[in-house]
């Protein structure tokens, strides 16, 4: 029985492994989203960067939160205070902890949220199309 496509099967599969913990130091995904409880909402706004302001009714509070949970983390950074997309909006939900702010954007026909120096989250359209409507209004 010969042995060496084995051999060689078992090598390529530990050099993949290594290169892919490598690669993941290198570029690590940004930590996990951290969205306060609904409980502890107080409000939430949107402000769109040309200076507008919305505020998001309270029966909409459980809706943002939710698409903010659905967010999945990236690899790219947040070096920036806000985001460098021609439009977009930041959501700021005060809770009885704290403020949070979260900054939504499209870029390539792909939705994101950004949090500053923490990281870039993708998400689906759910958010951008709420902070849209608001603006319509």
């Amino acid at each position: 029985m010969n042995k060496k496509p084995m051999i060689i099967s078992a090598i390529l599969v530990v050099l993949l492994i290594c290169g892919y913990a490598v690669f993941d130091r290198i570029f690590p995904k940004a930590p996990a989203m951290t969205v306060p409880e609904k409980e502890s909402v107080l409000s939430i706004s949107i402000v769109r960067n040309d200076g507008s302001f919305a505020a998001v009714a309270g029966t909409d509070y459980e809706r943002v939160l939710h698409s903010l949970t659905k967010a999945r983390p990236t690899r790219e950074m947040s070096i920036n205070d806000s985001p460098a997309a021609k439009v977009y909006y930041a959501v700021k939900v005060q809770s009885s902890d704290s403020e949070y702010r979260y900054f939504i954007y499209m870029n390539n026909c792909n939705v994101y949220i950004e949090i500053p120096y923490e990281g870039i989250y993708r998400t689906d359209g759910t958010l951008l199309d709420a902070a849209e409507r608001y603006f319509k209004d």
